[in-house]
């Protein structure tokens, strides 16, 4: 619930613009692979199968990179606690133009 409640905090902090991004470049894919295997042992004990998607060829990107990394530990946080035991999570990251996409 703590977690929760600092999530809420951040995003309205966010929304007002009392957080301004601090812009770094780094590598994209070398930040998702770090992060997935934060949860290597969550994905062991519930038995389920990660698949992460990442080319070699991805540029640096230039982003704030805390808020990223906070974007892909939630979003694999909850993939893995609403996929049943036994099940597939997968985690594709593309270039398209100039953006990095995801899905």
């Amino acid at each position: 619930m703590r977690h929760l409640s600092q999530q809420l905090f951040e995003l309205a902090r966010l929304e007002h613009g009392s957080i301004k991004p601090q812009r770094e470049r780094f590598a994209i894919g070398e930040l998702i692979s770090d992060v997935a295997q934060k949860f290597d042992l969550a994905v062991e004990t519930r038995q389920l199968r990660l698949h992460i998607d990442v080319p070699r060829q991805l540029p640096m990107i230039n982003a704030d990179l805390s808020m990223i990394e906070r974007v892909v530990t939630n979003l694999l946080d909850n993939a893995i606690r609403h996929t049943p035991p036994g099940g597939e999570i997968g985690l594709k990251v593309w270039l398209e133009g100039s953006s990095c996409r995801w899905r």
